[in-house]
């Protein structure tokens, strides 16, 4: 599979890789103008030659830009998972456990009924 094909498919399931699949397609066109270096008919010296290596310039200064684009979008991503995955972890450790909830139930706390937290059903039976 091409990578242009590719790269439109993780777009549609992305969003934010669709600006980054316009810039690949204009990167390709540009890359596409550029001389091959010691292909016949690329200009060696003179002007000819310092237009193409500026032209070149300028393309190297595009893909380093999206590169780093790229690179901030996954990083800024990246960032926002491990927030997640810590608020998670600091879930799952005050969550109960069934050997708790066990324990509960052999004190005569019954069962722990839906949306009371462990705690306040174990006070509510040992006060009764």
């Amino acid at each position: 599979m091409k990578f242009g094909v590719l790269l439109r498919e993780s777009a549609a399931d992305v969003p934010e890789l669709q600006a980054l699949y316009g810039h690949y397609k204009a990167l390709k066109k540009r890359l596409k103008q550029l001389p091959e270096r010691g292909a016949a008919g690329a200009p060696a010296d003179g002007p000819a030659a310092a237009a193409a290596s500026e032209r070149e310039a300028a393309f190297v200064r595009c893909l380093n830009e999206d590169v780093q684009a790229f690179n901030d979008l996954f990083m800024e991503r990246e960032e926002e998972h491990i927030i997640r995955l810590s608020s998670l972890e600091d879930a799952a450790a005050g969550a109960i456990t069934a050997e708790q909830v066990h324990t509960w139930q052999h004190r005569g706390a019954g069962p722990i009924r839906s949306g009371a937290s462990a705690a306040s059903a174990h006070t509510v039976s040992a006060g009764e």
